[in-house]
């Protein structure tokens, strides 16, 4: 983004993130299964930059960066799946 007159002004922002989820799969035969949800964990990293000029103010950077991780168990997120295959 820039703006008009001798002041400009820029913004960048990346958000990158990944997750991951872990179960357990029992097959009472060929046809007939269960299925639990017992791990879930999800990263996200974020950054963002702001600069600015202007002749009255000067030139300055700003920079923000975070970084997350969570991660369920199986007490606060249990799934549980029935499979009929055909």
């Amino acid at each position: 983004q820039s703006q008009s007159g001798n002041s400009m002004t820029g913004y960048t922002t990346n958000n990158y993130s990944v997750g991951a989820f872990g179960g357990l799969s029992f097959f009472i035969s060929k046809r007939f299964a269960f299925e639990a949800d017992l791990l879930s964990a999800n990263v996200g990293y974020s950054k963002s930059t702001n600069k600015q000029s202007d002749p009255l103010q000067g030139k300055f950077k700003t920079e923000t960066t975070s970084f997350n991780l969570s991660t369920s168990g199986s007490i606060n997120n249990l799934g549980f799946k029935i499979y009929f295959l055909f």
